[in-house]
């Protein structure tokens, strides 16, 4: 996150960690947030380790969202009117984990993201994969003559 939430949300997310035994950890050196356990200074290599270890992520920044998405997480993003990643979100359509920091949103951890069945984001790893393998092998090729 780089905006801080309002009382209220941060409150929210404070009994949802409460809930469920978690510790908050806040993984950016913009802003320092009281709700949060621990706040992380990181390289972007630890940055990726607590995003895969995470059991949910709370962001409102494209590269949140994004690895939330790669990473196949639990998430939310807080709507801060951000156009790319509201682009993000409905190019996967996942348009329904954007929310308004004066909701509850905890309560939409319970809504559990089913990665297995979205074809698009099989669609574009596979394109991705492809594109890759495509590239590597043009490298391949070149590096003979």
């Amino acid at each position: 996150m780089f905006d801080k939430l309002n009382p209220s949300a941060s409150k929210s997310i404070k009994r949802f960690a409460n809930e469920k035994k978690l510790r908050i950890i806040q993984v950016t050196s913009i802003n320092t947030f009281d709700y949060c356990d621990s706040m992380m200074i990181n390289s972007p290599f630890d940055f990726l380790n607590y995003m895969y270890h995470a059991d949910y992520i709370i962001t409102d920044t494209f590269h949140g969202t994004m690895f939330s998405i790669i990473l196949e997480k639990q998430f939310v993003v807080i709507d801060k009117k951000k156009n790319k990643v509201e682009e993000l979100l409905a190019c996967f359509h996942l348009d329904d984990r954007m929310v308004n920091e004066n909701e509850h949103f905890p309560d939409m951890f319970n809504d559990l993201i089913r990665y297995d069945s979205n074809n698009v984001i099989k669609e574009y790893r596979d394109a991705s994969m492809s594109f890759l393998i495509a590239s590597l092998e043009g490298i391949e090729h070149d590096s003979r003559k």
